[in-house]
């Protein structure tokens, strides 16, 4: 790839707060949009919406609205005439939450909640959803009302009405719908507000016209496929990648990008039908975490949300253009991330710079004061080699390892782990003296599998346990298991979902990366990790989205545990056109 002056101010992010964003869909990875002004994100957080400035370093997120269901999509945009922000959620069971927010005040700008309306559409999962306030009849003129465009996997896209001047409205009219035949991921409108962009779960691009006015006639112009990925990672032909959850158009209109399952974004010309750049992403890039070097990657999504194997790192699950470069100021980006840990920014004028970093985990926090107890206490060997279980403090709330360890002391009877009542328990050679006093007893669970991980989750407590039906002990042990080549042998974390409503995107799973925040039995695979890379702390980061703020001077990503932002080089700056500067 060529390089030429740095897009990037440097790749050091310019700021990195830590964050709480949740993912709810495993595909699904468009959360977070800064609307407003630079620094100013707002992003998913379980079922609320959460504003997080990060110009202010010690500031702490600030919740905006709660929400009935759990976000798959976020998206914005500023009333035009107004300061008013407009945020839209959309949710696996066909839901829809639009939000209005004024600022409070000239000094302070913190968004404050005008209205909301939460409702539920016709259709299956609300894939993505799309603002504008274009009127779909004659270039850049604006509708009487902004609308909204909701990408579902039933395989339609349909527009509605939103009647922001009048706040106590009931339901949203339906100003027009296409069906496409096949589930559609996500859409975008050009800039001029006459052509539709969607992509869904095949290597079609579907290209339509857009006019009318108060009714929206949908058009078709073209269908353009994918070009298909550089490598297979799969030693067999597989179809299961092959879907797009990402389009859009250049803030000028004259290109439009689309990012691929497999790895692959392609860029054209609006022009030409045979695309003008194709970006492949590194498939030999497989991250911890994704569950590449465990030999268990898989290419079903079904066993993604399960949390038996894992994604592939190197999808590609956003891709977005900044507003620069319009009337001469700054430049114009192309960003792009992948499922896990990079982001690749691209000089969207040559396409031919390319620069890649890597998401930043969240800041360490400072330790706390001496005599503050400590906050997430795990098990010590004393000097005799007996495990004593973790003392827990109740005067501070707990975290969610201990809810689970709550629910396990109700469930099988364990004495409390409060210093009052803390118990002693041993090691796997059994020390003297020790009487089934000692023992939790698990009950047959009528799956011996189950019941070894309740046992293998409680020794880690330092308990220990017998099944009921065959007087098998287990005990915790000083050091983890360890294979024939000295790989350490961690638990795989549990992630717990419902059935997925199709397979090639996954119903929601728990928040990814939290551990054990409602009690499940543990998946039954393990993950195998070299200590040499475990030692150089190269886990992959699951990215929940990118987003420019409004300049297009900066971009932003969020991951499970942190958004970060960048500067763009010379985003400040203006360049001569035609006959003078702009």
């Amino acid at each position: 790839m060529a390089r030429g002056m740095p897009l990037l101010s440097s790749p050091t992010p310019t700021a990195v707060a830590s964050a709480d964003v949740h993912i709810g869909h495993v595909q699904l990875r468009d959360l977070i949009v800064c609307p407003r002004e630079r620094g100013v994100v707002a992003y998913v957080k379980q079922n609320a919406l959460m504003e997080h400035n990060l110009n202010k370093p010690d500031s702490t997120p600030r919740k905006l609205v709660d929400l009935p269901f759990t976000p798959n999509t976020l998206t914005s945009m500023m009333i035009p005439g107004t300061d008013d922000t407009l945020l839209a959620a959309g949710g696996q069971e066909a839901e829809m939450h639009l939000s209005c927010y004024s600022p409070s005040s000239s000094r302070h700008r913190r968004a404050q909640l005008r209205w909301h309306f939460d409702d539920h559409i016709r259709g299956s999962i609300n894939n993505s959803l799309l603002l504008t306030s274009l009127s779909m009849t004659s270039s850049n003129q604006s509708s009487v009302e902004p609308r909204v465009a909701v990408s579902n996997n039933d395989g339609t896209v349909r527009f509605f009405d939103i009647p922001v001047r009048n706040e106590h409205f009931t339901s949203l009219p339906e100003s027009g719908c296409i069906h496409l035949g096949v589930p559609i991921n996500h859409s975008s409108v050009s800039p001029d507000g006459r052509t539709l962009l969607s992509v869904g779960d095949t290597s079609k691009v579907f290209l339509h016209r857009l006019t009318g006015g108060s009714h929206i006639n949908i058009t078709p112009i073209a269908t353009l496929s994918l070009p298909p990925p550089d490598v297979s990672f799969l030693p067999y032909a597989s179809t299961a990648l092959v879907a797009s959850f990402s389009a859009a158009f250049s803030s000028d209109g004259t290109k439009y990008a689309v990012a691929s399952q497999e790895g692959t974004v392609a860029v054209w010309d609006v022009r030409s039908t045979r695309p003008l750049k194709t970006f492949q992403t590194d498939k030999s890039r497989v991250a911890l975490g994704t569950g590449g070097a465990t030999g268990w990657l898989s290419d079903d999504p079904w066993e993604w949300t399960r949390g038996s194997c894992k994604a592939p790192g190197w999808s590609v699950r956003n891709v977005k253009f900044s507003q620069g470069g319009r009337n001469g100021m700054g430049k114009e980006i192309m960003t792009f991330t992948e499922h896990t840990s990079l982001l690749h920014i691209i000089d969207a004028r040559t396409f031919e710079t390319e620069e890649i970093v890597q998401a930043p985990h969240a800041p360490t926090p400072p330790p706390p004061p001496p005599h503050s107890p400590a906050r997430r206490p795990h098990p010590t060997l004393s000097q005799s080699g007996i495990a004593t279980p973790p003392t827990m403090s109740y005067d501070d709330p707990p975290t969610p390892s201990a809810y689970m360890f709550m629910a396990l002391e109700d469930t099988f009877r364990i004495p409390s782990m409060s210093p009052s009542s803390r118990r002693r328990r041993s090691r796997r050679s059994t020390p003297t003296g020790d009487t089934d006093d000692d023992l939790v007893v698990i009950p047959s669970m009528g799956d011996r599998d189950v019941e070894n991980d309740v046992q293998v989750l409680l020794a880690g407590h330092g308990i220990r346990t017998r099944r009921d039906r065959d007087g098998t002990e287990f005990y915790a042990t000083e050091e983890r298991e360890r294979d024939d080549d000295g790989m350490v042998v961690d638990e795989l974390d549990c992630l717990s979902s419902h059935t997925p409503s199709r397979s090639s995107s996954p119903s929601p799973s728990v928040h990814i990366g939290a551990r054990f925040t409602s009690f499940s039995p543990p998946a039954r695979r393990i993950s195998v990790v070299r200590e040499e890379e475990a030692a150089a702390g190269t886990d992959g980061l699951d990215i929940a989205g990118v987003c420019f703020d409004p300049t297009g001077g900066y971009v932003y990503v969020a991951t499970t545990e942190s958004v970060a932002e960048w500067s763009i080089s010379g985003a400040e700056k203006r360049w001569w056109i035609d006959d003078g500067w702009a």
